[in-house]
């Protein structure tokens, strides 16, 4: 993951994207050409749907962290705490370390690399036996048992062909060089899921760490800043779902145990790292407003003997706000976002089971 905070800031998402998108791309064609699979390469779709989807996740990821320090600056005036700047100097240090992606990705590649593997040099189709049926004549012979005449009639029939996620070609032997070229196409793909993942864990580091933090008691302020941030995750978890929606493409023709897992792994991370800050938002909201209402009370409390201005005023101060920094109707749309995915596998498996 690129050192964004140290980045220029002319680099803009859009051009990131679409200089690295092409660059990814022509170095996998240059290596496929040098393998004899040029053509191969150009006509498997799956391969530049895989190049977009990384680099749009890593545009996200540089685009969010150019965008951090500002947002997380500007809640410093909704809680009351002096070591504040302290804090977010050094969340915005772990959101920018390399070394946390370095750790994410380590995994995440050895996960691939072996489904890579087994699904390369696994799935040959392999001779098995089925006909292991005993004719009824053949036990009258003396001294025959089943066991001594199953392997001898045995009829060895070819195991079904498997279902392949790309070209049949791209399995032909030799395959060796095909197998590292997609492994590293799909690098920046592993790097950006690292990116993501690295990026969810310590959101909820932060997340955790802005709930231990006094409130102001300003709700309408709280709201304003809060739906600046609001925003940012907006933007970033759509990139994000549309990087998840490429995955559910590029898997649609063979859904197997494990794209269910990686879908609704990512979809998962999309869900709670949006929807995670705005239940935070909504408790901090609320204890915000009770500090506004227990200062009201003290400082002129409504008595028996005040007038009606005085008890509307009081009524206007304390009047509870809105507790949530997005409406129902918002939230619910990103989380049909997040379900969607699932829910178009859910019903291919559905409609191939029935048929």
């Amino acid at each position: 993951m690129l050192n964004a905070l140290s980045k220029p800031r002319w680099m803009t998402f859009r051009r990131a994207a679409l200089i690295t998108g092409v660059l990814v791309y022509a170095i996998g064609w240059f290596a496929a050409l040098v393998l004899s699979v040029g053509r191969l390469y150009a006509t498997t779709w799956q391969i530049g749907l895989v190049c977009f989807m990384a680099v749009w996740v890593l545009a996200s990821v540089y685009w969010g962290l150019l965008q951090l320090p500002e947002r997380i600056a500007d809640l410093k005036s909704c809680f009351k705490n002096e070591h504040y700047d302290q804090w977010a100097r050094k969340m915005n240090d772990w959101f920018a370390n390399n070394w946390g992606t370095v750790v994410c990705a380590i995994p995440i590649f050895a996960l691939c690399a072996s489904l890579a593997y087994s699904g390369m040099f696994g799935s040959v189709p392999k001779l098995q036996l089925t006909d292991t049926s005993v004719p009824r004549f053949a036990l009258d012979r003396p001294g025959t048992t089943p066991g001594a005449l199953a392997p001898k009639i045995a009829k060895p029939v070819p195991a079904p062909p498997p279902q392949h996620l790309l070209p049949k070609a791209w399995y032909e032997s030799p395959a060796i060089g095909k197998f590292f070229l997609l492994l590293g196409v799909a690098m920046p793909g592993m790097l950006a899921g690292a990116a993501g993942a690295w990026l969810f864990f310590v959101n909820i580091w932060f997340l955790v760490g802005l709930s231990k933090f006094h409130v102001a008691p300003r709700p309408t302020i709280l709201v304003s800043k809060f739906r600046l941030m609001t925003d940012f995750y907006l933007y970033s978890t759509g990139a994000w779902f549309v990087g998840v929606a490429s995955v559910v493409v590029v898997f649609f023709s063979n859904f197997s145990r494990d794209a269910q897992a990686i879908v609704g792994v990512t979809s998962f991370i999309g869900l709670t790292a949006f929807m995670g800050p705005q239940w935070l938002f909504h408790r901090l909201l609320v204890r915000s407003q009770h500090e506004l209402v227990e200062m009201a009370i003290k400082e002129s409390p409504p008595t028996k003997n005040s007038g009606a201005h005085q008890i509307a005023e009081f009524n206007d101060r304390t009047d509870p706000q809105d507790m949530w920094v997005l409406d129902f109707s918002d939230m619910l749309l990103v989380a049909a976002q997040g379900l969607l995915a699932p829910l178009v596998l859910f019903l291919k498996t559905v409609v191939l089971r029935s048929n």
